[in-house]
């Protein structure tokens, strides 16, 4: 196998096609994270955008893309943006890890959302976790008859449904709303949310607006940016920026006005987003990886994902171990807590 490592801005339509054919073929790479239009998108902002393409008997047989650092470490494309990554290509495609770093001339690559079915990451993984969704396959209300059956909490957000339209003004959906100003009611929530959760602001890096602009305007036959909004009466409780590819919706960045809090406005907008996206044909709805109570309401069921790195620094993959080791101590430990919590903030400055 042949791997180059090109920019992401010379893909010919060559490169594309093949890259969505492997996608399409591929159901554990179905997320539309893996979409080509993703990729380029975050190339139409940052500058530091490659694609590693693996080829075998004159044939494209897979394609990583990644952000390159000064120090030539390797990250996945979208950076803290990304909900999923992993190499695109078929379930059965057999490459070396190493090697794949070594062709494209990287010391590192970092992953924290890596599908965890590809087995040639699989020595390099460090910690596993869930990836929840929602399962549409058999169209809304049967998604919410199984929820209502797991005892979640839809029955009190249809109640909640009920009271906001009461108290606040008619129930409105947009599943995609184009207008910038939009967004930055999102933005704005959603730093608001970070602030008061003493968590990383991401928005304060300069390209991670603009990369949430591009992916909201692309509208493609195969790719689309969603920019969902829940109004009740003229006023938006909700804002969720997400895209789809195929019949998978990826749930990305969600916030709500704080004066609607009571409400659970976030929750019902996902539910009001699930009924939108169904009817369209839409057959899972990505919530990704991490924990909330929203999530735990909404998921059907989870995936597998990795955290971890391939390193070919023997020192650090030693000291990279040796920090997750220490992690899951101090999870387990009465050290938890708010030490906890300033030890990741340390850990991500």
């Amino acid at each position: 196998m042949k791997t180059i490592s090109i920019s992401a801005n010379d893909l010919s339509e060559q490169h594309v096609a093949a890259w969505l054919a492997l996608q399409r073929a591929n159901p554990a790479i179905d997320n539309p994270s893996f979409h080509p239009e993703f990729t380029k998108a975050v190339a139409a902002v940052r500058d530091d955008v490659e694609v590693a393409v693996m080829s075998e008997d004159a044939r494209y047989v897979g394609f990583l893309p990644f952000h390159r650092d000064a120090r030539n470490i390797g990250r996945p494309v979208g950076s803290i943006l990304s909900d999923f990554h992993g190499v695109v290509a078929s379930g059965d495609a057999r490459w070396d890890a190493m090697k794949l770093l070594r062709d494209c001339g990287l010391s590192a690559w970092h992953f924290d959302h890596l599908v965890a079915t590809q087995k040639p990451f699989s020595e390099y993984h460090l910690a596993l976790d869930d990836s929840p969704y929602m399962d549409l396959r058999d169209g809304y209300e049967a998604y919410i008859e199984q929820r209502r059956g797991a005892g979640a909490t839809v029955s009190r957000a249809e109640r909640k449904l009920r009271k906001l339209q009461r108290e606040v003004g008619p129930i409105r959906f947009e599943m995609h709303d184009g207008n910038d100003e939009i967004l930055d009611v999102l933005v704005r929530w959603k730093q608001q949310q970070l602030r008061a959760m003493n968590f990383v602001d991401i928005f304060k890096f300069d390209w991670v607006v603009p990369v949430l602009r591009e992916v909201a305007r692309r509208q493609t036959s195969s790719f689309r940016g969603l920019l969902s909004v829940l109004y009740a009466g003229d006023k938006p409780t909700a804002i969720h920026l997400g895209y789809q590819s195929g019949s998978v919706v990826s749930s990305w960045i969600p916030a709500y006005s704080p004066a609607f809090a009571k409400y659970s406005p976030g929750l019902l907008l996902h539910l009001e987003l699930a009924r939108a996206a169904a009817d369209i044909g839409v057959k899972r709805i990505d919530l990704c990886r991490g924990r909330n109570q929203m999530k735990d309401s909404l998921a059907s069921g989870a995936f597998s994902v990795a955290i971890g790195c391939v390193d070919a620094r023997s020192v650090h993959r030693t000291l990279r171990r040796g920090w997750f080791r220490i992690r899951d101590f101090v999870s387990a430990s009465a050290l938890k807590g708010a030490p906890l919590r300033f030890y990741h903030r340390l850990k991500n400055s």
